[in-house]
């Protein structure tokens, strides 16, 4: 009994095998499906066409299929995405039109084998650089000794460069450029002033850039007076000064004393009470006239002076940020008597002129040039 059930047994295990046999069929290696190409980087400009290839040896029936992701875009020769800008191309190429920058990513090309062979292919989009945003929307304003930072924000694919560079003029440092996505400017000076150009590329595409106006917050410089220092009159000086400030000069203070190292002049009294005074000061505030150069100037007209005699002066500039340092001091001396300009025969004294003396008609009759001539050659000696 025991001989028969290991016969049975035999028998049974002998038709399992054979039917597995009959389950195995042996595979060509040479008719395996591989893929032709090799996995590759591409990279293409938003709204160019790039075309993926996927050329497969010894296809047979095996379906291939694109995905991208867990997203299946094609199956065999038919489309599966609704994407309309994807199709398939020469065989089994992924052909996508008008890229955008969501397209960028990892797409599969799948052998629908036993075990699926997978080509990989990535896809980086190029983007032209832009600038996003600058410092204040390009108007930076401040105070002359703070520290200044400049910042310019890009986007594109490759990441931009970003370049510094001055409008016109060399960066604070001394350079012609910077490259940084900021640019700082320590302890920032007067000279710092001007209009600043962030330029970003990537080589993609054109570059772009972006100004911004760096404006210091600064006083005016110290007035320089140029005038001379002998005056043309015994009772007035013409005074001119010039002064460079970035913003408009809301008003000039003009003091003036008599020197003090001349004792002679301790006892001269002023005949201007609308004038302030401060000690021995005597303070004019002027208004100047508008102006949008750099340098200004300015020319007063100092009246009621003593003749012969030394004065010593100051000039102080007001803008919006305040008053400007003192000048250094300037002497000047009033004539001891006044000069007439050659070639005219109107006394020059300033007083004589505010009484409207007039030169002399030539076609007046001589009986009535001679006494005038004779009354102003007096009144010329006694001014003398």
């Amino acid at each position: 009994m025991c001989k028969s059930l290991s016969i049975v047994q035999g028998l049974n295990l002998s038709a399992q095998k054979l039917d597995n046999a009959d389950l195995y069929v042996p595979v060509d290696p040479n008719k395996i499906p591989k893929f032709l190409n090799k996995p590759s980087t591409y990279q293409v400009v938003t709204k160019d066409t790039i075309v993926l290839p996927c050329e497969v040896y010894n296809p047979e029936n095996f379906v291939l299929a694109w995905k991208k992701g867990i997203a299946i875009l094609t199956a065999g020769t038919t489309k599966v995405t609704p994407e309309e800008r994807i199709r398939i191309v020469e065989g089994y190429n992924l052909e996508i039109r008008n890229v955008q920058i969501n397209d960028a990513g990892n797409y599969i090309c799948q052998i629908g084998t036993l075990e699926p062979v997978e080509l990989k292919h990535t896809l980086q989009i190029l983007i032209p650089p832009r600038i996003i945003g600058i410092t204040s929307n390009g108007k930076v304003s401040a105070k002359k000794g703070s520290d200044v930072t400049l910042q310019c924000n890009s986007t594109g694919n490759p990441p931009p460069t970003i370049t510094w560079s001055r409008k016109n003029n060399m960066l604070p440092n001394g350079e012609k450029t910077f490259i940084g996505n900021s640019y700082t400017i320590d302890s920032v000076r007067r000279q710092a002033d001007g209009v600043y150009i962030c330029t970003a590329s990537n080589n993609i595409g054109t570059t772009v850039n972006e100004e911004i106006d760096l404006n210091i917050l600064c006083k005016p410089d110290v007035a320089v007076i140029t005038s001379s220092k002998q005056g043309r009159s015994k009772n007035s000086y013409e005074m001119l000064w010039t002064v460079k400030s970035y913003s408009p000069i809301i008003e000039y203070k003009l003091l003036y004393r008599p020197d003090k190292t001349n004792k002679s002049n301790h006892e001269i009294q002023y005949k201007r009470p609308m004038r302030r005074w401060n000690d021995d000061w005597t303070e004019l505030l002027l208004n100047p006239a508008s102006t949008d150069q750099l340098e200004k100037s300015r020319t007063e007209t100092i009246r009621d002076l003593d003749p012969g005699t030394k004065y010593e002066a100051t000039v102080q500039s007001r803008n919006r940020y305040g008053w400007s340092e003192v000048s250094q001091s300037f002497f000047f001396t009033t004539s001891t008597k006044n000069e007439a300009h050659p070639g005219n025969s109107v006394i020059s004294d300033p007083e004589l002129r505010d009484m409207s003396i007039t030169a002399i008609n030539k076609a007046a009759p001589k009986t009535i040039q001679t006494p005038l001539l004779c009354i102003m050659a007096m009144v010329t000696y006694y001014l003398a």
